[in-house]
């Protein structure tokens, strides 16, 4: 099954919106 690549490319999504977001409220 193709999960594997899917959560992958998830996880590294959801890093980048949560070091958007903790940068922005740094700010």
């Amino acid at each position: 099954s193709a999960f594997g690549p899917v959560t992958v490319m998830i996880g590294l999504v959801i890093c980048m919106i949560i070091g958007l977001t903790m940068r922005e409220v740094e700010t």
